[in-house]
């Protein structure tokens, strides 16, 4: 028996689901268009009413649909009362699959197969064609950033990439960026402190090193830097989806990737470097099978910012050859930081992890000048949450969709608890929420993992 879209008795159409996540879309895509509009009217700053109503808004609706979402497993586990025919090979062949049951699949990340043998290849290939033409519309929309910011970049990019580009300049110099005088706001808050290096990881450095190098200015090297990024954090995002799902769903993750104006905004326009972790990060998913991969490119994204890639360690973790991941991801983490540990390790510490509680929080944080309890409330949800993923990881496995599912909300749950609510930090969450996007349009079944599971 061939599963249907229609809603079963005891159970919820799977589009429900589909329409959820398109819902959560189009809300954050008109909140980054009002935020982009309303960061171009000075003296807007990320710390002003309007970015904190718009930040906890865009958190709090997004955290309670999906926790909407969430309560609906229950409902999702009796979508069929018996077993169910489901497409579970690139070849088409089916395989009987009882929800209830641990029953014995080909593999573990099934894809969710072909169209039947009725459908027609014409319209296949017309909507292939609108997918990649508006995917072609939306790219050149993200051009078109580029080369106005580009004019006058040194007016935009923020400290983010000033003060990487001129850490690479100090390390080609010989001098440790770590030691030298390059983040001078932060001297002028905490003179005593010492904190006037570079504040994120060597694989950063090594990224933007080429371009701000070759070109004299260094705010245009930042920009032209993450244009090449931002294609690269899409080529990993299409691989992914085209991997799990389909080719068309690549194309609208594609488009989904670049239709907001949050991630041209960030790193077209401010120079931020978020997106560097995530093409590491969504690689590793890619390569999950092999977990010596997986873990080494967990490991280049922490070594290039400490988060994401800290949030990312129960996504990426299996119960199959747990040592290799964690030794992988041992080798990527360090390797790169080790040097810069043996020219002044204390300089490191107090720049890259010390700094960032030394700061504090402000206004753009959820729980700024309200009761202590609550951003330790918060902290400690959010690190139960965080346990809970690695102890179920560590005895259960997960296809792909379900990890993008708790990259997001964890990433959520943590950005809830921060003292600080940036804009570019969305960038962590919203890769992988494409990820549901697509899966929801091209493929709503995909959600069926909703279902309880018994751990292996």
């Amino acid at each position: 028996m061939q599963p249907s879209s229609a809603r079963q008795p005891g159970g919820v159409n799977p589009w429900w689901f589909a329409s959820t996540f398109v819902l959560l879309y189009l809300y954050y895509w008109v909140f980054a268009f009002l935020f982009s509009q309303s960061d171009d009217q000075l003296p807007v700053t990320p710390g002003s009413p309007s970015h904190v109503i718009g930040a906890r808004l865009t958190n709090l609706v997004l955290i309670g649909l999906l926790g909407l979402v969430l309560g609906l497993r229950k409902a999702v586990a009796s979508l069929s009362t018996s077993t169910l025919t489901l497409p579970l090979s690139t070849s088409g062949g089916d395989m009987k699959v009882d929800l209830h049951r641990n029953a014995t699949r080909p593999s573990p990340y099934p894809s969710p197969g072909v169209p039947g043998e009725g459908t027609r290849v014409a319209p296949v290939r017309l909507r292939r064609w609108a997918l990649a033409i508006a995917l072609a519309i939306f790219f050149s929309f993200h051009l078109s950033w580029w080369y106005w910011h580009q004019k006058q970049a040194w007016l935009f990019v923020h400290d983010l990439g000033t003060t990487t580009a001129a850490a690479d300049r100090e390390l080609l110099q010989g001098h440790n960026p770590y030691t030298s005088h390059i983040d001078v706001e932060a001297e002028k808050s905490f003179p005593a402190a010492n904190v006037g290096g570079y504040k994120y990881l060597p694989v950063t450095l090594a990224a933007y090193m080429p371009l701000t190098i070759l070109c004299k200015d260094r705010a245009w090297g930042i920009l032209l830097s993450n244009l090449i990024i931002s294609i690269g954090g899409f080529a990993a995002l299409a691989a992914c989806v085209r991997k799990w799902i389909s080719l068309d769903a690549a194309l609208l993750a594609g488009i989904l990737f670049f239709m907001p104006t949050i991630i041209t905004d960030q790193q077209l326009r401010h120079g931020c470097n978020d997106m560097l972790p995530m093409i590491f990060l969504m690689a590793a998913l890619w390569q999950i099978e092999r977990r010596g991969t997986c873990g080494l490119l967990v490991g280049l994204a922490i070594s290039a910012k400490l988060l994401p890639g800290m949030l990312w360690l129960p996504i990426c973790l299996t119960p199959k050859s747990r040592g290799r991941y964690f030794s992988g991801m041992a080798i990527g983490a360090l390797t790169p930081v080790i040097p810069f540990l043996i020219w002044d390790a204390p300089a490191v510490v107090r720049n890259v992890i010390l700094f960032q509680p030394m700061r504090g929080g402000d206004m753009s944080g959820l729980f700024y000048q309200l009761p202590q309890i609550l951003p330790w409330m918060a902290a400690g949800l959010a690190g139960i949450v965080y346990l809970w993923m690695f102890r179920r990881a560590w005895t259960t496995d997960a296809p792909p969709i379900r990890r993008c599912w708790n990259a997001t909300v964890l990433t959520m749950l943590f950005l809830l608890a921060a003292t600080r609510d940036k804009p570019n930090y969305y960038i962590w969450w919203f890769v992988p929420f494409c990820v549901l996007v697509a899966a929801g349009l091209m493929n709503p079944r995909a959600y069926l993992w909703l279902e309880r599971e018994k751990t292996a």
